[in-house]
């Protein structure tokens, strides 16, 4: 199941030897394309150019070989910063639409991607030791492992917390990916340790709904019952670490599951700290005070901060978008959406924010099975944006207001947009939200308009998150879908669902070329950047695995990750 396609292993191969060579050699071979525009090559060679000796999983070296003979840290309590100022979702996984970056230190899945170098082709056993499909493609079968134990004396994962999971997940009103589960036709224990799900209808992605990935984590039905609300910031999972402590603004503290099935964890503790301020995260990740640092979301950024001996892991695939509502008065009309899409200048944007960025040329990034760009289409044109901003009655422009965040990878877009746009006559007036409170108005659709950039592991994902008429933030199984295409313009959520059912690779990528050309044609939202997003780490972090690709937003903490001896 190739579904994040093997141009990303060949590209970051290129990245490797590129880093290997010397300056002068990399500035005589780099090749540019339309001036000083960053080409697709070097934009992905970025993840190993310039990188100090600490930086060595990016050019394919695993640190623990040069560490083998030092001795462990004598304090295992890892230190890592976020971008948010507090947590955004509860620590229920019922509640998620996203993968956030916690979410597998507290729970296990049936399967799980492999840590570090994660698709769908590439799954472990989990709580699952092993499972099969029917050649039907309607009956998954796993065989549940021995012995794991849930966290603070909740006892033995069962059958019975597999089958409470998933009818959960269906069932429960509040359950935020319920259209997903809603394809379970039936769950069957056919004895202790074997589960059986059997599916209305087959789905070429539905390995995806079962596994360790956003809401499929299995939860422990004694604690929700015990514990009712509490759960949601008192969690209790299988996973290496639990929860010992949140406190709100401030930090969660992790500590590790003395029990954990795979072998107790290196780290201790682990406390993940709220610093929205990138210039606080970045500080403390030069001075030391903290260990991991996530989003470095600038070149100048990743290059300071390696210069330094920090490792900045890069990994390609993250596209960026911004979302227009169609349901507002004035983005409701198609024309005022290309006007703007034609006011955009992408190019420029991608300049912005340096060799991380290249322009998106279409709605999937590249590297996934089934993108198609348009190089051609929506080219910054300033003047057709007048024209159609005229047809469709604002002759003069028109000014509205929305909200943004400190978040470089949302608020700078803004930003910029919020200039190149006034050229054409259209004023947008921001209002600047802290991070959380950002996303959780993003959520509710708030906003006209609405930056919002993100990684999957496929094509369905991306499309079925953001573009799907039952993920619209008006639906009771919102995701993503901040622009309300296939709801408000319907047509496309027919083609997404045919896709999912054909096994024929052929037809299935024509069914995703004609869902991306309805999307270019109807501009629900104005594709902006396809980014390297970096993960920062001390160099004396061990992570336990080659780090190469992942789709939390974060590096996987693993039983193996430890801190050695500064």
């Amino acid at each position: 199941m190739h579904l994040y396609s093997n141009k990303s292993t060949k590209l970051l191969t290129k990245i490797e030897k590129e880093a290997k060579m010397s300056t002068n050699q990399r500035k005589d071979n780099k090749s540019r394309e339309n001036g000083d525009q960053i080409s697709r090559r070097d934009f992905l060679k970025f993840a190993g150019i310039g990188l100090s000796a600490g930086a060595s999983l990016s050019m394919g070296i695993n640190p623990q070989s040069l560490f083998a003979a030092e001795q462990l840290a004598k304090e295992q309590i890892l230190k890592v910063a976020t971008l948010s100022g507090d947590i955004v979702l509860p620590m229920d996984p019922m509640f998620a639409y996203w993968e956030a970056p916690w979410l597998h230190f507290i729970y296990n899945g049936l399967l799980r991607m492999k840590p570090g170098d994660e698709g769908l082709d590439k799954l472990e056993s989990d709580l699952a030791t092993e499972y099969s499909l029917s050649d039907d493609h309607t009956v998954y079968t796993f065989k549940l492992r021995k012995g794991v134990k849930f966290h603070r004396g909740y006892g033995e994962c069962t059958i019975e917390d597999l089958l409470f999971t998933f009818d959960r997940l269906k069932n429960d009103p509040q359950s935020t990916r319920k259209k997903e589960y809603e394809n379970i036709d039936k769950l069957e224990a056919t004895d202790d340790y074997t589960l059986r799900v059997h599916l209305k209808k087959p789905n070429y992605y539905y390995i995806r709904t079962l596994m360790a990935y956003i809401s499929s984590y299995v939860v422990s039905k004694k604690a929700i019952l015990d514990l009712g609300e509490k759960f949601k910031y008192s969690p209790v999972g299988t996973g290496p670490f639990w929860v010992k402590e949140y406190k709100s603004k401030d930090r969660v503290v992790f500590r590790r599951h003395e029990e954990y099935f795979r072998g107790q964890p290196i780290i201790k503790q682990i406390d993940w700290l709220f610093m929205p301020n990138l210039s606080s995260r970045m500080m403390a990740m030069e001075s030391g005070a903290i260990h991991m640092a996530r989003a470095v979301r600038s070149g100048d950024l990743v290059k300071r901060l390696r210069s330094k001996g920090v490792i900045c892991d890069g990994y390609p695939g993250q596209g960026g978008w911004v979302h227009l509502n169609l349901f507002d008065d004035i983005f409701k009309d198609a024309r005022v959406r290309q006007a703007l899409f034609y006011a955009t200048d992408r190019k420029a944007i991608a300049e912005y924010y340096g060799p991380v960025a290249i322009p998106l040329w279409g709605y999937i990034p590249p590297n996934f099975e089934g993108a198609k760009e348009y190089p051609n289409r929506y080219l910054y044109n300033p003047e057709k944006a007048k024209q159609l901003l005229k047809e469709a009655g604002y002759p003069n422009g028109f000014t509205f207001s929305t909200d943004s965040t400190q978040d470089s990878m949302r608020g700078d877009v803004i930003e910029i947009l919020q200039n190149q746009w006034k050229k054409v006559g259209v004023n947008m007036k921001l209002n600047v939200l802290e991070h959380a409170a950002y996303l959780h108005k993003v959520r509710k659709g708030a906003m006209p308009v609405m930056a919002q950039p993100g990684i999957k592991p496929d094509i369905d994902s991306f499309l079925s998150t953001y573009f799907y008429g039952p993920s619209c933030y008006k639906e009771p199984t919102a995701l993503l879908n901040l622009s309300c295409f296939g709801k408000a313009i319907p047509g496309a959520d027919d083609l997404i669902e045919e896709a999912r059912v054909t096994f024929d690779r052929e037809k299935r990528v024509a069914l995703y070329a004609k869902i991306q050309d309805k999307l270019m044609e109807a501009v629900p939202a104005i594709p902006v950047y396809n980014f390297i997003d970096h993960e920062a780490r001390q160099p004396y972090i061990e992570l336990g695995y080659d780090f190469k690709v992942v789709f939390n937003y974060f590096y996987r903490i693993t039983e193996k990750t430890r801190i050695l001896k500064s």
